[in-house]
């Protein structure tokens, strides 16, 4: 049964209650709540000015909502006379009678409609909003664990892990971000370790809470951070600064404004994982000092930007194949970098376009670029070692270099421009 302290209202359930299920209560008959489905009636009032609820079977009390004393309040929720708001339970994994279990709605997630038609900002019969909050909403200090328990998380702000802590994330585990404006920017900031830890036939999945791209992973310090079976959808990322070090595998991203960056000595590895339709800048993006690895790795799509970019950094990559990008499938300004065994199709610039720094190129294909070249070089720190592999199908050029800028042993540069002369240009 179901018993508020003072006996009124007496529920006697009736049915079954599924694992992890939501249900409804309505008073009298079934039109307090007019688009969800009630599980039962019951009869008498909840005081607007406090009750303590009991759920029982015979003796036997399995939780309870927290104590009133001395004519107190409910703990949580609004009540006015223009406003309601529903009283929610953070974790019913943590004693209902603790008053710190308990919020009030938060606005943003919410569902049903009252018998007159206006917005109820409670959750019947859905998750409590409450619950979605990662450690209530506030900053990790210890080590902390995320479960699929709860259906999903929300990350409304800034939430900090500790350099001591590390947040584990679970299979099946689903993290939304909401902004609710671009001041306020919702972001994971982690300077101890993040081990999102999905699997095959469950991954974990971080979106944002909207249509739109919003909230972002940022991780600092010198840990190691894995991913693996993540899927990331709509976001603004997840970037590694300050020589700290992350592992990304078997995940895939999908209209995020940037994928994966790496700045400041940060130490990224991108393995067997897909990005497609990176909406808003380069999909991977290295800068000042630090190193970038990929392998096995898909990047298809990027309408403003390069595919993979680096500045002032280190780049390897293999194995892999980078298409559909509006400018070069491979940026690399003053960039140390080996490329081996790698695709590049349709860039509308370059397809590898290395200005400075040094770079080994190894049986890569290059063809379909309609902006300059197949491979552009600048000014390299030493000759460009380019080794088998074949640069073909290229508008207006092959290969466009300075004068002993590259040591070609191998590859054919073919079928590029409008003559044999587009094949290789020497500025």
């Amino acid at each position: 049964a179901l018993n508020a302290k003072d006996g009124a209202p007496h529920v006697a359930l009736n049915g079954t209650i599924a694992p992890r299920a939501y249900i409804v209560f309505e008073r009298t008959d079934n039109t307090a709540i007019t688009d969800v489905e009630m599980h039962q009636t019951y009869t008498g009032a909840l005081g607007n000015a406090g009750e303590q609820l009991n759920l029982s079977y015979a003796s036997t009390t399995f939780d309870q909502t927290p104590e009133i004393i001395d004519d107190g309040a409910w703990v949580a929720g609004y009540n006015s006379t223009t406003t309601r708001k529903t009283m929610e339970r953070y974790s019913s994994r943590e004693i209902g009678t603790d008053p710190t279990n308990w919020g009030t709605n938060l606005g943003y997630i919410k569902n049903g409609t009252d018998a007159k038609d206006n917005p109820i900002d409670g959750t019947p019969s859905a998750q409590n909003s409450v619950s979605t909050l990662i450690n209530k909403g506030q900053d990790i200090i210890e080590d902390f664990t995320l479960t699929a328990d709860e259906e999903s998380y929300v990350i409304a702000r800034d939430i900090f892990v500790s350099a001591s802590s590390t947040l584990t994330v679970e299979p099946g585990v689903e993290i939304r971000f909401f902004e609710e404006n671009w001041w306020n920017p919702a972001r994971l900031d982690v300077e101890g370790v993040l081990v999102v830890r999905g699997i095959a036939e469950n991954p974990v999945r971080i979106s944002s809470f909207s249509d739109s791209a919003v909230g972002s992973i940022e991780l600092f310090g010198d840990a190691t951070s894995t991913i693996d079976y993540a899927q990331i959808e709509r976001t603004d990322g997840v970037n590694a600064y300050d020589g700290g070090a992350l592992i990304i595998t078997n995940s895939d991203f999908n209209e995020n404004n940037v994928a994966v960056g790496a700045y400041l000595g940060a130490r990224v590895t991108v393995a067997s994982s897909t990005i497609t339709n990176t909406l808003d800048n380069n999909a991977i993006g290295v800068y000042d000092g630090a190193m970038m690895t990929i392998a096995s790795t898909t990047i298809d799509g990027v309408p403003d930007g390069s595919g993979v970019a680096v500045y002032d950094g280190t780049l390897s990559i293999a194995s892999s194949t980078i298409k559909n990008v509006s400018d070069s499938g491979i940026s690399l300004i003053d960039a140390t970098s080996t490329i081996a065994n790698v695709v590049i199709e349709n860039a509308e610039w370059v397809g590898i376009d290395i200005y400075g720094g040094t770079a080994t190129i190894t049986d890569t294909t290059i063809s379909g670029v309609d902006g300059w070249a197949g491979i552009s070089i600048t000014s390299p720190s030493e000759p460009v070692v380019i080794n088998g592999g074949e640069v073909t199908g290229n508008t207006p050029f092959g290969i466009s270099m300075d004068a002993g800028s590259v040591v070609l042993t191998g590859v054919s540069v073919n079928d590029n421009g409008e003559s044999e002369v587009d094949n290789i240009i020497i500025w």
